[in-house]
């Protein structure tokens, strides 16, 4: 039996914390016993571990959180859970998960990196972590996993050793990820949407990374052309609580057009109520969001970063970031299809996610790298 312990910064809802909660349950548990180290609290994410058997651990270590390689916690976690093999996901988890795991507990370490910049726009100590880890990344990871390969070139330009990098494409299972029709329209029933609205989705969550100035920009562009269109916004922060969130609504005339939602765990339904999706993002690695509503038979449009465009495909648009006049009319090019484009479009987007992104092939290939890491230190 290979033990991995999975070292993550938190179990919130993001996309890295999604793929793992995934992952576990993907792998065949005859081989596999998977632990999760919180290296601060719980989350979401963390109650869905539990739901899949998996031993939850939290260190709830709240404050310099990149300065703590040696922490006694994690290093007596680790020797309480016994691992074979370190997984760490997101780069502070890399840094000290790997710190602690490679040089005081001597185990083999595969690093996680899911996100596709150099940080240029990020805190500046999260920009230390990142320099850190270039330095350690041919001392520290026997592998380095890379969730889109414009995260893998962009570490290697940093300094990563290109020998030890492999890119794993996060995947979802389309069984659970299909459209419902009946779901949808009970959700449309719900919100007092017409049937024959267009409904465009956005999933995201309330963070600069996401754009969401760049949204409700085109968005406004949207409506002023079909003033019909309602959008549908679901994920963390997006909600009425939200006062940035509710400042920005506030500069678009109609905004009983926007739905605020929040984070929901019904994303097949709200998937299902939509027509088409909308992803205004300034950076992303490889979004799952995309791949959920693709699955979902969502046409998509986004914009031209990370892996977004390989992703997409055939399957909607991809404009440039930071340009709301781009995003409005590549929506508008996509609503105005005829029924039959818009099932083409449909099709493409479900049968793109199932022969290139599907969660048992990313399953199988994180196996690999465990059987080949733990053969090379035997």
């Amino acid at each position: 039996m290979i033990r991995v312990a999975h070292i993550i910064t938190g179990l919130d809802g993001g996309g890295a914390e999604f793929m793992l909660a995934r992952l576990v349950s993907a792998m065949p548990a005859t081989e596999f016993e998977h632990h999760v180290i919180s290296l601060t609290g719980d989350g979401i994410v963390g109650a869905l571990l539990r739901q899949h058997g998996v031993p939850v651990h939290l260190l709830e270590i709240r404050k310099n959180i990149a300065a703590l390689g040696s922490n006694a916690r994690l290093r007596t976690c680790l020797r309480d859970i016994s691992p074979s093999i370190v997984q760490t996901w997101l780069c502070h988890a890399d840094l000290m998960g790997g710190l602690a795991a490679r040089f005081s507990a001597r185990l083999p370490v595969v690093w996680g990196v899911h996100q596709s910049d150099n940080g240029a726009q990020s805190s500046w100590s999260t920009r230390l972590v990142l320099a850190a880890c270039a330095r350690l990344s041919s001392h520290i990871p026997q592998r380095v996993i890379f969730c889109s390969e414009s995260a893998r070139q962009s570490r290697v330009v940093a300094g990563f050793p290109p020998e030890r990098c492999e890119v794993i494409a996060n995947g979802v299972e389309a069984t659970e990820f299909t459209r419902n029709e009946q779901e949808g329209r009970a959700i449309r029933d719900q919100l007092g949407i017409p049937r024959d609205a267009l409904v465009i989705a956005y999933p995201a969550r309330w963070h600069v990374d996401k754009d969401p100035r760049n949204f409700f920009s085109a968005a406004a562009l949207i409506l002023a052309e079909r003033p019909d269109v309602q959008f549908l916004l679901f994920g963390t922060g997006l909600d009425a609580s939200n006062i940035a969130l509710m400042d920005a609504l506030r500069e678009v005339e109609n905004q009983e057009a926007f739905h605020l939602l929040g984070f929901r765990t019904d994303v097949v339904a709200l998937m299902s109520a939509s027509d088409m999706g909308l992803l205004s993002s300034r950076t992303e690695a490889l979004p799952n969001v995309i791949m959920e509503g693709m699955s979902c038979g969502l046409p998509f449009v986004a914009t031209d970063v990370g892996d977004v465009a390989t992703l997409i495909g055939d399957a909607g648009t991809v404009v440039p970031a930071r340009d709301p006049q781009s995003l409005a009319t590549a929506v508008l090019a996509i609503a105005t299809s005829d029924a039959r484009q818009l099932g083409q479009l449909s099709a493409q987007a479900r049968r793109r996610i199932g022969e290139h992104y599907s969660l048992a092939r990313s399953a199988d290939r994180y196996a690999h790298v465990y059987r080949e890491v733990l053969g090379e230190v035997a």
